[in-house]
């Protein structure tokens, strides 16, 4: 068993990653920005509208092979986790807005027609950063889109923040170095010294 002094050394070198430092970077979203009737400005504020994030693992995909002696995994691929947002509502309720803009882009309730992928698919980016807003850890989910929009709870005894939740498909997960992504990506937050 490691001793608490040993623990406290490690993370007086390297801190803790606390839960609540991260960002939501839908800086990708620009592209789509014109069909989807927001502006960059309910794209910057969409990041600190995020309530809580759910950044994606991954798990290789194996079968046992017994050819000799007793099974041994072989892998055969890998299968990323879910992706979820939880948004707290505005009063204009502009996050549900502009999802459904975007789950409406990908297939039209009107014709029910399906758009290439390229009209309705963008990057969006989970970053982890340490105390001082620094990034620590940057991941990108590539080819993003709404699967699926999540129904909105009201109760007349309470006076809570309405939340509202989306679930995402994508087509696989990058891991960015931060200078890297810096220079690639401009965020909005990035200059804005109010923190999170």
């Amino acid at each position: 068993m490691a001793s608490i002094n040993k623990l406290k050394s490690i993370f007086n070198k390297r801190g803790p990653a606390l839960a609540n430092r991260f960002k939501l970077d839908f800086s990708g979203m620009a592209t789509l920005s014109n069909k989807l009737d927001a502006t960059t400005e309910d794209l910057r504020e969409l990041s600190y509208l995020v309530d809580s994030a759910f950044m994606p693992g991954r798990q290789l995909q194996t079968f046992g092979y017994d050819l000799f002696r007793h099974p041994s995994e072989v892998p055969t691929g890998y299968v990323n986790e879910g992706f979820s947002i939880e948004f707290n509502m505005t009063a204009d309720m502009m996050p549900k807005r502009v999802f459904d803009s975007w789950i409406n882009l990908v297939v039209d309730s009107e014709s029910y027609l399906m758009k290439y992928e390229k009209e309705f698919k963008c990057n969006l980016h989970i970053i982890q950063t340490d105390m001082e807003d620094k990034k620590s850890y940057v991941l990108e989910l590539d080819k993003v889109f709404p699967k699926t929009i999540r129904g909105i709870s009201y109760s007349q005894t309470s006076a809570d923040i309405t939340k509202f939740g989306v679930e995402f498909a994508y087509n696989d997960i990058r891991i960015w170095d931060e200078k890297r992504y810096s220079e690639v990506n401009k965020l909005a937050w990035d200059h804005d010294k109010g923190g999170n």
